[in-house]
């Protein structure tokens, strides 16, 4: 089942979308038309409202990636706007609880989760 993700613009608009979908849905107040990745100032925000440590989860993680195996070009432009967002999750340490991903396929540690390494795990 295709999702889309067919171009690095197309995942983008993806996740822009989303992050204004959860944006908005807890009042946030942030600006409408978000630019570049503001996933942590999501993070942040959600973090001050509720004075509590932020739960994300991820479902197909590694979908953008995996439906592009026959288009090399854009495996590697979605697999590096995924990147840029768990780079964002691996500097939000201080503001999340817990951070669980899946994905459909295994890929290599080190395409996608070596950067999380760096965050301190909690029980």
């Amino acid at each position: 089942m295709s999702t889309g993700y067919t171009s690095p613009e197309a995942l983008k608009t993806e996740i822009l979308n989303d992050l204004k979908m959860i944006s908005d849905s807890v009042e946030l107040g942030i600006a409408s038309t978000i630019q570049g990745f503001d996933s942590a100032d999501i993070i942040k925000k959600l973090y001050h409202k509720y004075k509590r440590q932020v739960v994300v989860l991820i479902d197909g993680y590694g979908m953008p990636v995996s439906e592009n195996r026959d288009n090399p070009t854009v495996a590697e432009a979605n697999r590096q706007i995924l990147k840029e967002f768990h780079s964002v999750l691996t500097h939000a340490d201080e503001f999340l609880r817990f951070v669980f991903l899946t994905g459909e396929t295994r890929l290599r540690y080190t395409d996608l989760s070596c950067r999380m390494v760096s965050i301190n795990f909690r029980t």
